[in-house]
């Protein structure tokens, strides 16, 4: 009886492993709307918070681990944008309709047009969590 159970469980287990879909694809924009998110980052001044954001981060974790005023400028002289914008922001905007690009864009041009204080940006908790492991992979790893 115990050999016939255990038949029966590793058939179930083994049937539910090969059963399981593999995890989505990574979303894709359309051309169109690859240009409406470069806009909406353009409007709203998301490669200067990226900047910003990694070279306040960089500047506090150089002064906890002691790092050298030449190793901080090096670490701040690698961010790259570009590589966060095809890593995350355009994976993030790739299910928003064009009108919702448009109706965002449109927002955030109000909301940024008084250029006396700071700026207003777009961001979830999904590119915040992104952006951390981003930072800590490129820029904060001891092994660079």
């Amino acid at each position: 009886m115990k050999i016939i159970l255990f038949f029966i469980f590793t058939i179930i287990i083994g049937f539910n492993s090969f059963s399981q879909n593999p995890p989505p694809e990574e979303l894709e924009p359309t051309a169109e709307n690859k240009i409406l998110i470069d806009s909406l980052v353009k409007v709203s001044k998301f490669d200067q918070y990226f900047i910003e954001f990694c070279s306040n981060k960089i500047d506090r974790v150089g002064k906890v681990k002691g790092w050298s005023a030449e190793e901080i400028l090096k670490r701040k002289s690698q961010v790259d944008f570009k590589a966060f914008m095809d890593y995350t922001v355009y994976n993030w905007f790739a299910s928003l309709t064009t009108q919702d690009l448009m109706d965002i864009i449109s927002l955030m041009s109000r909301l940024n047009k008084n250029e006396k204080f700071s700026w207003y940006v777009f961001t979830s908790s999904d590119i915040e969590n992104n952006l951390d492991l981003f930072i800590s992979s490129k820029y904060l790893n001891e092994d660079d």
